[in-house]
């Protein structure tokens, strides 16, 4: 069945009635990308898309206070590139702004919004693991309410089931870390990685893990998180032989991940080397400062 209907909208609320209406079947459009490839692929049927990219609302970037901290709110429907170009990204989050210009080829990164990637949870290059470490919050809308998510709850959470937006993505100033250890196996293509892994840590002079966090990225997989190595690392002192078991601890976590076979082999060898690569990186820095 054809779509019956090409709705453009210009509130938040107006779009929340349209995809509310349990007599139709309805989709949301702002980039344009996953319904091209629906109708490319005979899949698109709903009976009605709702275009938010004109509401004002969506394209909003601003500092904004929330509980007395500072964070920087950018809209949902902004483009991939527009976002990664922002003065405020490039110098308040260089780790973001890296994220997203190796996130995916130059016309993808104009049409991908942020806010789609983050609704749908594909995997986008090393995007996710960057919002995780810099404590992202996205601001979801339904008809009856609005609430703030972290990141990463919301990457682990189970689908909706009641119409819903991400309105905004919230970038807390205060909870930056101060090392970003970032390595990537990539494969051809912009975007296209194997495995990558970030680590965030506070920089502390005594040389002791201090809210280190660790997030991986595994091919169509998408995030890993790292809460057992995480534990096993934060309040030691980093060394030579910490990282030697710290290795053990990355293959034992990763021992049933994505199954038996050669692939999922290769890619926890990977991934495990990449977190050991970066761990020295860490080592390295916290003796320089030392010195």
């Amino acid at each position: 069945m054809a779509v019956q209907a090409y709705i453009h909208v210009k509130t938040v609320a107006e779009a929340l009635q349209y995809l509310s209406d349990p007599d139709k079947s309805s989709q949301i459009i702002a980039g344009g990308v996953g319904i091209a490839d629906q109708l490319h692929n005979g899949f698109l049927n709903d009976d009605q898309l709702i275009d938010i990219s004109r509401i004002a609302e969506l394209k909003l970037v601003e500092k904004i206070d929330v509980h007395g901290e500072p964070y920087l709110k950018i809209g949902s429907v902004l483009n991939l590139n527009s976002v990664a170009n922002l003065d405020e990204v490039k110098d308040e989050f260089p780790v973001l702004a890296k994220a997203l210009k190796e996130s995916s080829d130059p016309a993808r990164k104009n049409a991908f919004t942020f806010g789609g990637r983050i609704t749908t949870k594909i995997p986008q290059g090393m995007l996710f693991p960057a919002l995780c470490a810099l404590n992202t919050l996205i601001v979801i809308k339904t008809i009856q309410s609005e609430r703030m998510i972290p990141i990463l709850e919301w990457l682990k959470s189970e689908p909706m089931e009641i119409p819903f937006l991400i309105t905004s993505v919230l970038i807390p100033y205060t909870l930056k870390p101060s090392w970003v250890m970032q390595d990537v196996k990539r494969r051809n293509f912009p975007g296209e990685i194997i495995a990558g892994v970030l680590i965030a840590a506070n920089k502390e002079e005594t040389g002791f893990a201090e809210n280190l966090r660790i997030f991986g990225s595994v091919d169509n997989f998408g995030l890993v998180t790292f809460e057992l190595v995480e534990n096993y690392l934060n309040g030691k002192k980093i060394t030579k032989e910490l990282l030697r078991q710290t290795e053990e601890v990355i293959s034992s976590q990763l021992k049933n991940n994505w199954g038996l076979d050669e692939d999922a082999q290769y890619r926890r060898r990977v991934l495990t080397a990449l977190i050991t690569r970066s761990l020295e990186h860490v080592f390295l820095a916290v003796e320089k400062e030392q010195e």
